[in-house]
């Protein structure tokens, strides 16, 4: 029993004597040696430690010079930082699980406050003189180890260094870059990683991102396998999207395998672009991958911040995936002009997938010195785009049983990533690929290229591009249209009414339209007369040819080309003494598919005479209100003081009325976009002030009003229903109603002075309408653009014609692309040009 108890004290003895308690060391000052600076906490850090930052002013004093330790308050304007001043080399941190916390700082004090980035600076005293030894600012001998929010510049041999190491994490630090993350004060090398395996380079978040810039290389890793390196700006500065070059490559990778740059997500995409040489360099590198990383763009994806060299260059290099999802753009130069250059006979079986590659300086992939294999590009026989199915076709010939990946191209480069086939074993390849919910389309002009990748994973350059043929199912598409003025500014697309007097006429005009994607000759008939009813057709609607007995009977042909239209005359009138309505239908078929079809409705009611003209009273002198009497005859009065006008048609009554004019007031505000534009005019009459036919009104307007209407008052707020505009002048506007009210002339607000509508649009409804004011006539076209800036219709308006005069604009838009199809659900733009300048435009959206 003795025995037994000696044996468990011998080994509690020698488990204490083994177990070292993990502590915090904390750096309370910016002092290069001594208690509570960054040096003597590196030299007693052990294994589990961690190393917090607790600097106060007071210990720390301030900085009033670039290389002075302290705080910094005289750069980066209002923000502060510590600023640690090294003289010698730090100690190596050789012990494992050893975290360096810099972030501690932001949470420990107040005192300095860096809102754009880490607040503890690492400064090696001389950027001329690089140390024998190597130097590094944090250098890494042990394992697990994690350094995060320190700023590190200044000319240290490496930021940060890892010998040796592995699953270290470096994270949140801007190395090579100032404290505010825009200005390069750069080291030799920013992180190099030296036979080390499985360690981290940013998280993929947001907090975990480093800034790695302004250095002589960027990241190197050499001898090194099976690390990462996510969610980087690599030669830009801390906002991603200006350039803070490294002078060598953003990503060196030096006899290494089985590294991860990027990981295919938004999070761990690197952006690596505006370094001075490639962006990504790998030499005698193996089994490595590159994915989902911005390659030549800023951190938006949509700008170019190019990278001098090549986006990636491979060289003596095997077994490596570039893909999926980089997007690798605008890199190169004269004699390094490529996206991809992979170099040497013993670069093989290296993979391109699913890449997106555009607008670099050469080719997007070159294969040199026989690498790859020698693989050639497939060869494109033929690709057709359905713009009615949005399905491509392609058919061509390649190496024998290799995947083809097929792209849209932009140049000579793969843009955009359409799927891919597998060629047979003669090496023929045929695909349909549906591409409907990928948002991209073709048009005439546009190309398609591929690449092939054989059996062994060599991946080709891209082949040359082939035009897109497009084709589309034959549409045929008749519509009308009626409207009672003579200009058309009135059509609507189903039914029109109008009210005569008896033994007087009603004068429609119709708009046929050809909306098919081909010629059609479109047949118009038409009810003819019945009763005591008159209904003649002419044709064109200016002449007094009568087509009358075509219409009525097996119909009047117009021969249109697609999207055009032509115009025709109805009239109706009726011989009854008693009070009558005609509802005439007109319909237009498509002689080439009597199935597709459209018709329009025609309601005329005819008054009777019931009272005979009386004659027009004495007006009594200076009368306020201006009333006049007007008899059953038509009659324009005048109050030359507001500058109001009323013209009064005869069939527009049927007795004696009597006209008040009044200037008023209204306290309710003017619609929404626009603003009232003239004084605000009451008309009433008795003892009636509605009537059966318009009745023409003028009222003054301000000089200059943006695209003049008129609004007129309801009970619940302004209204333009039923109100025609008939002209207007610089100071006064025209129009027809058939009612009496307060109306007021209303001009749109700068912001309000491009319209689309309706707004949803639904193009089964019906053409919607381009609204818009130029401030000078000139040649003007209207493109409408997809979300992806896919131009899917325009229109040129020559100078001084509707669409490219000064002043009111108002252009149809039939809701179709410019090869006859309805535009799909989704989100549009539309812009107005004039002499190559855009003078403004707007969303669109289509819901079907």
């Amino acid at each position: 029993m003795k025995s037994k108890i000696i044996f468990f004290v011998f080994c509690l003895l020698m488990f204490f004597q083994s177990f070292s308690f993990a502590v915090t060391l904390t750096v309370t000052n910016c002092a290069d040696s001594g208690a509570g600076s960054l040096r003597q906490a590196l030299t007693d850090v052990t294994t589990g430690d961690a190393i917090e930052f607790n600097i106060t002013v007071a210990n720390a004093g301030y900085s009033t010079g670039e290389y002075g330790a302290g705080v910094v308050t005289n750069e980066a304007g209002s923000n502060k930082w510590f600023r640690i001043i090294v003289n010698s080399a730090l100690p190596t941190i050789s012990k494992n699980n050893v975290y360096i916390k810099g972030f501690s700082q932001i949470a420990n004090t107040n005192e300095a406050i860096n809102v754009l980035g880490p607040e503890v600076e690492i400064k090696w005293r001389d950027p001329s003189y690089y140390p024998n030894n190597y130097l590094g600012a944090i250098t890494i001998y042990g394992n697990n180890c994690t350094v995060e929010g320190l700023i590190i510049n200044n000319g240290f041999y490496s930021g940060i260094n890892i010998t040796l190491g592995g699953s270290n994490e470096v994270l949140g630090n801007y190395i090579g870059v100032d404290a505010t993350g825009t200005t390069a004060v750069g080291n030799e090398r920013g992180i190099r990683l030296d036979y080390s395996s499985s360690n981290k380079i940013g998280d993929g978040t947001a907090g975990g991102r480093n800034v790695i810039s302004g250095n002589g290389s960027g990241i190197n890793i050499t001898l090194g396998g099976s690390n990462e390196v996510l969610g980087n700006y690599i030669g830009l500065d801390a906002t991603g999207t200006t350039a803070v070059a490294n002078s060598y490559a953003g990503i060196y990778l030096d006899s290494s395998s089985n590294n991860k740059i990027g990981d295919g997500t938004a999070g761990g995409r690197n952006i690596i672009s505006g370094n001075s040489t490639s962006g990504i360099y790998v030499s005698s590198g193996g089994s490595n991958e590159v994915l989902g990383n911005y390659i030549g763009l800023d951190a938006t994806g949509t700008t170019a911040v190019a990278n001098s060299y090549y986006g990636i260059s491979l060289y003596s290099s095997s077994n490596n995936i570039i893909g999926a999802s980089n997007v690798i753009a605008y890199n190169g130069s004269l004699g390094f002009p490529d996206g991809i250059y992979i170099e040497a006979s013993d670069s093989i079986q290296n993979k391109i997938t699913q890449n997106s590659m555009y607008s670099n300086y050469g080719k997007g992939i070159t294969l040199a010195e026989s690498s790859n294999q020698e693989i050639v590009t497939p060869e494109i026989i033929s690709v057709t785009y359905s713009q009615t199915n949005e399905v491509l076709n392609i058919t061509g010939t390649a190496t024998s049983d290799a995947i083809v990946e097929i792209f849209k191209a932009s140049g000579n480069q793969g843009r955009y990533y359409l799927g891919s086939v597998e060629s047979n074993a003669l090496g023929s390849f045929e695909t349909t690929l549906d591409i409907s919910s990928s948002g991209i389309t073709f048009i005439t002009g546009e190309t398609v290229t591929t690449t092939q990748t054989d059996v062994s994973n060599n991946t080709s350059e891209f082949s040359n591009t082939k035009e897109v043929i497009i084709t589309s199912i034959t549409s045929y598409r008749p519509t009308l249209m009626i409207g009672t003025i003579e200009s058309g500014v009135d059509y609507g697309s189903s039914n029109k009414t109008s009210s005569v007097a008896s033994n007087e006429t009603a004068t429609y005009y119709i708009k046929v339209s050809n909306d098919g994607n081909a010629s059609d000759t479109i047949i118009v008939t038409g009810e003819g007369n019945s009763g005591s009813f008159n209904v003649k057709y002419y044709y064109p609607k200016t002449s007094n040819t009568e087509i009358t007995s075509q219409v009525t009977g097996e119909g009047y042909n117009l021969d249109l080309a697609a999207s055009t239209n032509d115009e025709l005359k109805m009239t109706v009138s009726c011989s009854s003494t008693s009070l009558s309505t005609k509802e005439i239908t007109v319909t237009a078929t498509s002689s080439k598919d009597a199935t597709k079809g459209d018709s329009i409705k025609a309601t005329t009611t005819f008054i009777p005479l019931t009272s005979e003209p009386t004659s027009e009273p004495e007006p009594e002198p200076e009368p306020t209100p201006t009333t006049e009497t007007t008899s059953h005859a038509t009659q324009e009065f005048s109050d030359s003081g507001l500058g109001v006008t009323v013209t009064v048609p005869a069939n527009a009554v049927t007795s004696s009325i009597e006209v008040a004019i009044t200037e008023t007031t209204s306290s309710a505000n003017p619609p929404t976009g626009f603003k009232i534009g003239g004084k605000i005019i009451s008309l009433t009459s008795t003892p009636t002030s509605e009537f059966l036919t318009p009745v023409t009104v003028t009222i003054p307007m301000d000089t200059g009003l943006f695209g003049p209407r008129v609004y007129y008052w309801v009970s619940d707020g302004w209204s333009t229903n039923g109100i025609t505009i008939v002209s207007y002048t610089t100071n006064s506007i025209t129009f027809t109603t058939t009612h009496f009210t307060p109306f007021a002339a209303m001009g749109i607000t700068a912001d309000n002075s491009f319209r689309f509508g309706p707004n949803p649009y639904n193009p089964n409804n019906g053409s919607a309408r381009i609204w818009y004011w130029l401030s000078s006539s000139a040649d003007t076209t209207i493109y409408i653009m997809n979300m992806n800036g896919v131009l899917v219709w325009k229109s040129t308006y020559l100078s001084g014609t509707n669409g490219g005069q000064a002043g009111e604009n108002n252009v149809e838009f039939n809701g179709k692309n410019s090869w006859g199809d309805v535009l799909g659900n989704g989100a549009y733009l539309f812009k107005v040009v004039q002499g190559g300048r855009v003078v403004g435009g707007g969303k669109i959206a289509v819901i079907r």
